[in-house]
């Protein structure tokens, strides 16, 4: 394959022809092949570069997976156990609290002992206020 110099003296190299092992200079860059090649309809090279098929990263790993799955369970029957909510007892409770939260929630995220059964006004009210809640031990 030969390069040739142009006037502002850079170097040009020409696009090789698309047709598998084929490497003359291309004669159209509508089809991307050289003039032998021109009206054939043979495999391509495999183009490189974004051309390529990705695989996309998962937005989950399967570790974090299965500890979601197990966690949907235990959080329904939880729900079930205690269906008013532990800090007001007198609404129906929907969330569960982890009382450890930042990096120890995946530690303790299937650990009954850390959860607590509220309904939305009083999750709420432990977040919006962590001082009280770590005071009355709704936040570890």
């Amino acid at each position: 394959m030969g390069s040739c110099i142009n006037v502002y003296n850079f170097v040009v190299v020409p696009k090789t022809c698309e047709h598998e092992g084929c490497n003359n200079p291309i004669w159209s860059r509508k089809t991307m092949r050289c003039k032998i090649h021109q009206n054939q309809q043979t495999p391509v090279k495999k183009k490189i570069g974004n051309n390529l098929k990705r695989t996309p990263i998962k937005k989950v790993s399967d570790k974090k997976s299965k500890r979601d799955k197990v966690y949907s369970v235990l959080r329904q029957k939880y729900l079930e156990e205690n269906p008013i909510c532990q800090i007001c007892n007198s609404v129906p409770s929907t969330d569960i609290h982890h009382k450890h939260s930042g990096a120890d929630r995946a530690k303790y995220q299937n650990d009954l002992s850390t959860w607590m059964a509220l309904c939305r006004g009083c999750h709420t009210e432990i977040h919006k206020n962590p001082k009280w809640a770590r005071k009355n031990g709704y936040l570890l």
